[in-house]
């Protein structure tokens, strides 16, 4: 599925995972930061060797340096969302009991782990909260990986946009 929503393109796949993201498009993550809200369906739990490298861990949520390697990137499984960002930013921390409640608590809601948001337009509740959380985080892209058959990816460049739409067309798996 294909969409559009304000200044943000959006696209779902059973086709591709997150590591096909990270090796057709390495623009989309190199040069920015990442705030992982999930791994796994849980926080990210950071490894000596990503702490000395400059990761940090703040109220669940795990926060890279800037991105100038895969190297530098998490161990990703399932039930896995990124927030793609310019510059550093701190969301706040997960909402407790995800599903609604950040927008009013200056949190952040997972939306990977609700079982009930598989990023559709037709589940309304849902994806206006995602859509109230991204506006107000304003990040340079999403990614999320529900399960092993569902990804989402969400960008505000549009060129870059029209990239990873292309490069998941022509990929073969």
């Amino acid at each position: 599925m294909l969409g559009s929503h304000g200044d943000y393109r959006w696209l779902t796949s059973t086709r591709h995972r997150i590591d096909n993201v990270l090796t057709l498009c390495p623009e989309l993550v190199l040069g920015r930061y990442l705030a992982v809200t999930s791994c796994d369906s849980g926080p990210l739990h950071l490894s000596e060797v990503q702490r000395k490298s400059g990761w940090e861990s703040r109220d669940r949520i795990a926060y890279s340096p800037r991105i100038t390697s895969f190297d530098l990137l998490p161990w990703h499984g399932l039930y896995d969302e990124w927030y793609v960002l310019e510059a550093p930013i701190d969301l706040g921390g997960i909402a407790v009991g995800s599903g609604g409640s950040a927008s009013k608590s200056g949190r952040v809601d997972v939306f990977v782990n609700a079982a009930e948001f598989i990023f559709d337009p037709g589940n309304e509740s849902m994806a206006d909260e995602f859509w109230r959380q991204i506006e107000r985080i304003s990040p340079f892209a999403y990614v999320s990986e529900f399960d092993a058959w569902w990804l989402t990816v969400v960008c505000k460049d549009p060129a870059l946009f029209a990239a990873i739409e292309h490069r998941f067309h022509t990929s073969v798996h």
